[in-house]
């Protein structure tokens, strides 16, 4: 009959010893009730379960012992004294995605920031480091067991970084003379990956050379995420052309940046009938990666333009055909002044291309309200 030994190794229980009962080398009567089990290899920290096959043990009398066959009767830790890590983020020989990105490690228990301990992050291949002396709230804080630090010099593109714990910094918080410590530059390694690229348009709204019928905003969605840098965007009025607004991209009133997503709020309404185009500053947005990463800008009149019109039968222009435009079109074809709310430019919703209101945008809204 077997005993088996299991070990939690990558978030699963992995068997890692297995032999007989009646192995001598491994399996010991101490007493008529004590029995030692000695493992093939020495057990290294972590956590263990136990699993006895029935009948592995038995008495003179011919009574057996019953076994385990579960993970919990007999499972335990086999701990050092010393803090040890569970998590590195990022994982050691891993990468950073931000420039400030914070580094946290999380331990298998509660730990402490002794004051006079330090933490170096070294630039690989360099002579630049930064070193946090604690206690420095700003840049090295614990929660229970995980330690965040916050470096206050950026991570740089293409570069690779090591760090080292002094030996008095982080320690168990029940015995502080047990403490964690990095003294070399392979324990927690990673980089920042170059990321080439330059941010470029990936999707416009309003569609380039599109007619919309509704345009409330204006959106640009880049391949990366950007941030503001100042440098101004300005819509044009293709008709002169005249400056219809310009904004400065770090106008929050404006302008708002959401990860790869910026949108642009004019704020005045656009005219109906008209043709629009815009301009971006060449150093209105970058990556944010500190790396200079400018998004070229748009420098041509053809990469974005639109034109703001009336939806066929919108006469109102209130962005749907419906039965205000019916009652538009009745009055117009009885001579009667349109109520109220007739859009200025209503002959836009013409239908049949003669650009003016009659019977045949009557009809269009109607089978538009039978058949939407």
């Amino acid at each position: 009959k077997n005993i088996t030994i299991f070990k939690l190794e990558n978030q699963s229980w992995n068997q890692i010893d297995q032999f007989s009962a009646d192995d001598s080398n491994r399996v010991t009567m101490l007493s008529e009730r004590r029995v030692q089990i000695t493992p093939t290899n020495q057990l290294v920290y972590g956590d263990y379960y136990v699993k006895i096959e029935s009948g592995a043990f038995g008495n003179g009398s011919g009574n057996f012992y019953a076994g385990i066959d579960d993970e919990t009767t007999w499972k335990f830790t086999y701990r050092s004294p010393i803090p040890t890590v569970e998590l590195f983020l990022p994982a050691d020989e891993g990468n950073i995605l931000n420039a400030t990105d914070n580094l946290e490690i999380t331990f298998d228990r509660n730990v402490d920031l002794q004051a006079g301990g330090s933490i170096t992050i070294y630039k690989s291949g360099s002579s630049e480091s930064e070193t946090i002396t604690l206690p420095d709230l700003g840049k090295v804080t614990v929660a229970s067991k995980k330690v965040t630090i916050n470096p206050a010099t950026p991570f740089v593109e293409g570069s690779s970084y090591y760090v080292k714990i002094a030996s008095n910094t982080i320690c168990d918080s029940s015995d502080t003379n047990y403490c964690y410590e990095i003294d070399n530059a392979t324990t927690w390694n990673f980089s920042f990956p170059s990321i080439t690229s330059l941010p470029e348009i990936s999707q416009l709204s309003p569609v380039d050379d599109s007619v919309m019928d509704q345009i409330n905003t204006l959106q640009i969605t880049f391949n990366k995420n950007v941030i503001a840098k100042g440098g101004n965007i300005t819509i044009y009025n293709s008709n002169g052309p005249v400056v219809f607004d310009t904004i400065a991209s770090t106008d929050n009133s404006k302008v708002t940046v959401i990860n790869k997503i910026v949108t642009i709020d004019p704020q005045a309404p656009f005219a109906t009938g008209n043709e629009y185009y815009v301009l971006i500053d060449g150093d209105a947005f970058d990556d944010g990666t500190g790396a200079d990463k400018y998004f070229a800008g748009i420098n041509s009149p053809e990469r974005w333009n639109f034109t703001f019109d009336l939806a066929d039968g919108d006469m109102s222009g209130d962005g749907t055909p419906n039965l205000t435009d019916v009652i538009i079109g009745l009055q117009v074809l009885a001579g009667i002044d349109p109520v109220a709310g007739l859009h200025h430019s209503a002959w836009l919703a013409d239908v049949d291309g003669d650009k003016v209101i009659g019977i045949e945008e009557v009809i269009f809204v109607l089978r538009y309200l039978a058949f939407p």
